[in-house]
C-alpha cells in the first residue's frame, strides 16, 4: 500500500492496489504451500471486489483527472473566489 501511495500519491489507487493483492497473495500462498481453501479464497475475492466497488467514485475522479493527490492541499472554491472583487451589477 505504501509503495503504491509513494509512486502515485493517490490514496485511492493505493487502496485499490492493496485490495487486488488480497486474492493474488492467497493464490501465491496456495501455490507455495499446496493447501487450497476455497472459502478463504472466496472471502478474499469478495473483499477485493467490495473494496473496488466502494472506490468507484474515486475511480471516476481519477479518470476525469479530478482526484486529489496525497499531500496536496484542496482548493476550496470559497478561498479561490476571495481574491476576486465583487462584480458590479
Amino acid at each position: 500500500w505504501i509503495l503504491a501511495l509513494l509512486v502515485t500519491r493517490y490514496v485511492s489507487v493505493a487502496s485499490i492496489a492493496a485490495a487486488l493483492l488480497i486474492p493474488l497473495t492467497l493464490g501465491v500462498q496456495t501455490w507455495l504451500t499446496g493447501e487450497w481453501n476455497p472459502a478463504v479464497f472466496a472471502f478474499g475475492l469478495f473483499v477485493c471486489v467490495l473494496a473496488i466497488w466502494k472506490h468507484r467514485s474515486n475511480i471516476g475522479r481519477l479518470r476525469r483527472g479530478e482526484e486529489n493527490r496525497f499531500g496536496k492541499k484542496k482548493v476550496d472554491t470559497a478561498d479561490s473566489s476571495a481574491g476576486t472583487p465583487p462584480s458590479a451589477s
